[in-house]
C-alpha cells in the first residue's frame, strides 16, 4: 500500500515531463519553421569574402521601401551576365548582397571611370582591367527610374551597378542586417 502513492507520483512526474518536452519540442519546431521561412543567417566563407562583416540575418521577403545604405539581397541580374559571361558561376550561390546607393530620382553619372551620385563622387571603376574594357567604356548618365535601384558592393572590386546599371526593385528578394 505504501508503494502505491510513490508509483503514482513517479508516473505523474513522467507524464508531466513528457508533456513539457512535447510542448517545448513543438514550440521550438514551430518557431524554427517560422524563422526559417522568413529569415536566414548569412555566414561569409573565408574563400569568397565580399563584405566586411561575417554574420548577417537576412529577411527573405521584399522590402516595402528601400533606403540608401540598406543591404539588399538579389539574384545576379541578366545584364551582369550579358557584360561578363564568366560571372554566370555566381548564379550558383543563389543571391548577392549589395548596398542600395542610388534610389528613384537620383542622378547617376559615370565619367572618366568615376561614379557620381547626385553630383557627389562615390567611387571609381576598379574592374576595367579584369573585364578587359578600355577606360571610359562604362561612362554614362542616367536617372534612376521609379522602379529601380542602383546597388554597389562594399568592396572596391565588387561587380555591381557601376558596370551593369540599375536593377529593377522587383529583383530585390530581401534585406540583410549585420550581426557582426
Amino acid at each position: 500500500m505504501e508503494n502505491q502513492p510513490k508509483r503514482q507520483s513517479w508516473r505523474r512526474w513522467i507524464a508531466k515531463t513528457i508533456i513539457v518536452c512535447s510542448v517545448l519540442g513543438f514550440t521550438t519546431h514551430v518557431g524554427f519553421t517560422y524563422f526559417n521561412s522568413r529569415y536566414m543567417i548569412g555566414v561569409q566563407s573565408l574563400t569568397a569574402r565580399c563584405l566586411p562583416w561575417d554574420f548577417f540575418i537576412i529577411k527573405k521577403s521584399p522590402p516595402k521601401t528601400i533606403e540608401r545604405g540598406q543591404l539588399v539581397m538579389l539574384p545576379l541580374p541578366q545584364q551582369a551576365i550579358d557584360i561578363c559571361p564568366k560571372v554566370r558561376r555566381l548564379q550558383k550561390r543563389g543571391f548577392l548582397l549589395k548596398m542600395a546607393i542610388g534610389l528613384p530620382g537620383d542622378h547617376v553619372t559615370i565619367k572618366n571611370d568615376k561614379l557620381y551620385i547626385n553630383d557627389r563622387i562615390w567611387d571609381h571603376l576598379w574592374l576595367l582591367h579584369k573585364l578587359h574594357k578600355p577606360k571610359g567604356s562604362f561612362d554614362r548618365e542616367l536617372t534612376v527610374k521609379e522602379d529601380e535601384v542602383f546597388v554597389l558592393g562594399t568592396l572596391r572590386s565588387s561587380y555591381d551597378s557601376r558596370y551593369w546599371g540599375p536593377v529593377k526593385q522587383t529583383l530585390v528578394r530581401g534585406t540583410a542586417h549585420v550581426l557582426f
